[in-house]
């Protein structure tokens, strides 16, 4: 997936930091589907205080 993001988000993948912060298994009846969130590394902690302050 990375390479696929290369001349789109980034120049190059080599400085891309992939992160899986969580994951589930679908319940039954549920639709599988995954979410992907794209923001810049100064920005990474401002996202987690407002993804974890719940």
């Amino acid at each position: 997936m990375m390479d696929a993001f290369t001349g789109i988000i980034y120049d190059d993948d080599e400085y891309a930091l992939p992160r899986v912060m969580d994951f589930h298994r679908v319940a039954e009846g549920e639709k599988p589907y995954f979410e992907l969130n794209i923001y810049l590394k100064s920005e990474e902690d401002a996202v987690m205080m407002e993804r974890y302050a719940a």
